[in-house]
């Protein structure tokens, strides 16, 4: 009988099953089969087990004068290390941004999704009554000067995972506040986690390159406008700002993180430029960002390129 060859291939998807393919012949079909199908049970069973589940908490309250409104993408089935330095992560932006409002913040390993659910909503509440409490007070002192106050204050919170790869995953925060004025108060933060170790990678370029990467900086600050002019007009306005600061060059700013599509800069209002002129949303490519990281950050992004 003559032979015919099968190509039995497995594709690796899941750093535990590893690829191969092979030749065989008809008569040794049923023993390639049974070891196709043990195969696939262990990468069901390995993809299942690392699978990892995050899922958006938020609450939003009402109260006389103010509102809360809080958004927290928070690790419900996340392996360790990473799900501890996650949840630290939250604790800390939570604390920085209304730590009076927060009754307790439990050890991760006892922080499950039901016990983080009870303490945002506790947090929620809290925040939401400080702030109408307090708006209600303003308003009182205004209306014994004959003054009539109804802007509703406000608080609000979002705290989520941006980015995620084998390697990293990356979180941003942001707070905006009202309590009277112009406008509001708003604020960013962000984190990269190396999943390895659970390590914050908070310093992702190398210290002192800012004036190396002026071109680079300015390439993607200037990247959103289409004509030569609208760059020019807002180069010109960043200059202007930045002098008036008396800052020489554009600086990077204090926080960043990593994604797959490049380097988040994460600059803050007013940091280099006027309000009305928003806080900037700069992502630098890996391939360009790389020679100016530091070496932590320039493995992991390497490690993403090699994947893939």
């Amino acid at each position: 009988m003559e032979n015919i060859y099968i190509c039995n291939i497995i594709y690796d998807n899941h750093p535990h099953i590893k690829t191969f393919l092979t030749m065989t012949t008809i008569s040794s079909m049923k023993k390639t089969l049974a070891a196709f199908l043990f195969l696939a049970a262990i990468s069901v069973n390995c993809l299942a087990g690392n699978s990892d589940t995050y899922k958006t908490i938020a609450y939003q309250v009402e109260q006389p004068g103010a509102t809360s409104d809080v958004s927290v993408v928070f690790p419900v089935d996340v392996r360790e290390p990473v799900r501890t330095a996650v949840i630290d992560y939250i604790f800390e932006m939570l604390r920085a941004y209304k730590g009076d409002a927060l009754p307790g913040t439990p050890k991760p390993k006892n922080c499950n999704e039901a016990t983080f659910k009870s303490l945002l909503s506790q947090f929620a509440e809290s925040s939401a009554s400080w702030y109408g409490e307090s708006q209600q007070e303003y308003a009182a002192s205004l209306a014994k000067e004959g003054e009539t106050y109804d802007v509703a204050w406000y608080i609000n919170i979002n705290i989520r995972k941006a980015a995620e790869t084998p390697q990293y995953v990356s979180y941003v925060s942001y707070c905006g506040e009202f309590q009277g004025g112009a406008h509001d108060e708003r604020s960013f933060d962000a984190v990269t986690i190396r999943k390895s170790d659970g390590k914050r990678i908070k310093d992702i370029f190398r210290e002192g390159v800012d004036a190396q990467m002026q071109p680079l900086l300015w390439k993607y600050l200037l990247a959103e406008y289409d004509s030569e002019e609208d760059k020019q007009e807002y180069r010109k306005a960043i200059l202007d700002y930045l002098d008036y600061q008396n800052v020489d060059i554009l600086l990077l700013p204090s926080d960043s993180y990593i994604a797959p599509d490049g380097i988040h800069l994460v600059y803050q209002y007013y940091e280099i430029c006027p309000w009305a002129m928003g806080a900037p949303d700069v992502v630098i490519p890996i391939s360009e960002a790389l020679p100016y990281l530091t070496k932590e950050a320039a493995q992991l992004v390497k490690n993403v390129k090699t994947r893939r």
